[in-house]
């Protein structure tokens, strides 16, 4: 039997300090094969995370969990970056292309 898989779409996920990374890994520990479909860190200081970029980290795996980034605009320190941050995200994970 294989085992029960997990997708989570969320736009913030480790190395960003949220919740849903500790949910993910309990999910891991208690059997689930869990992907994260996320968007590249950047919060809270508004500019991408080091070794990070559109063409970089886009697939990784922590800790167990399979990790798919798609690209984002960087949320900024502004209103307008902040909205074309969530915007992007919708439009990328709208396009995205995965090869099975």
């Amino acid at each position: 039997m294989s085992k029960k898989h997990i997708l989570v779409i969320t736009q913030y996920f480790y190395p960003e300090p949220f919740r849903i990374n500790d949910m993910c890994l309990e999910w891991i520990k208690r059997g689930y094969k869990v992907t994260v479909l996320t968007g590249i860190p950047n919060y809270p200081q508004g500019v991408f995370y080091d070794g990070y970029s559109t063409k970089e980290k886009r697939f990784e795996n922590w800790n167990g969990v399979d990790i798919i980034r798609i690209p984002i605009v960087a949320r900024g320190h502004n209103s307008l970056k902040l909205f074309l941050n969530y915007i992007s995200f919708v439009v990328s994970g709208f396009f995205l292309e995965t090869k099975n």
